[in-house]
């Protein structure tokens, strides 16, 4: 839930998806349908449909966050070179920008003035947003750190490596494209057409259950 950025309880959460289970359960049974299908099809609607909604929302900010990472390490790149240091180029980028890096950047800084410290704060961004590109990032800052170098070059090339991976992430996901949509109509196909006997045709599933 945190990683989804839902402003909500974990216990409310569960006791809505219990309150989805329940009315589903109760509508498919109004209907008719025998009750193992009533529950695997209540449990679908209560508890998989959230799962689902909870993974696409995180998808979604982690890709907003994948996205933004490249041009926010360059402007971090910028403001080194400008004599600022690294805790300073990050409180700018949180302060100034307004997308899902500079939101995760503020959490942080919020973290390291309760006395965190800031490679964890940024490790457990790295984990949030399920970031391996931002994961290696964080491993080039330590090194710089132990070995020393120029940061606001690591930094650059980090950038437009990263840049170069998501071209290559997005054109397999473009490619294997048609093949995931087959597979989720397929998956998904069986539910819906018995759901859809069982309202208009009762008599074909008779069989089934008899």
């Amino acid at each position: 839930i945190l990683a989804a950025g839902l402003n909500i309880d974990v216990r409310n959460w569960i006791y809505a998806q219990i309150i989805i289970f329940i009315i589903s359960n109760l509508f498919f049974l109004s209907i008719n349908l025998p009750i193992f299908f009533s529950l695997l099809l209540s449990g679908v609607f209560g508890f998989g449909l959230g799962h689902v909604y909870l993974n696409s929302t995180r998808a979604r900010k982690a890709k907003a966050f994948a996205e933004e990472l490249p041009d926010t390490l360059t402007i971090i790149s910028g403001s080194l070179k400008s004599g600022l240091n690294f805790a300073q180029a990050l409180e700018s980028v949180a302060r100034e920008g307004d997308g899902e890096v500079a939101l995760q950047f503020r959490r942080v800084l919020a973290e390291v003035q309760l006395g965190r410290l800031i490679t964890d704060s940024l490790l457990d961004v790295a984990e949030r947003m399920d970031s391996t590109d931002f994961r290696w990032t964080i491993s080039a800052l330590a090194i710089q750190r132990e070995v020393g170098g120029n940061l606001s070059e690591i930094l650059a090339t980090t950038a437009e490596t990263i840049r170069g991976r998501a071209e290559i992430r997005r054109e397999i996901k473009s490619l294997s494209a048609e093949g995931r949509m087959s597979a989720y109509v397929l998956v998904a196909l069986p539910f819906f057409m018995m759901l859809y006997l069982r309202v208009t045709k009762p008599e074909y599933l008779t069989i089934m259950f008899t």
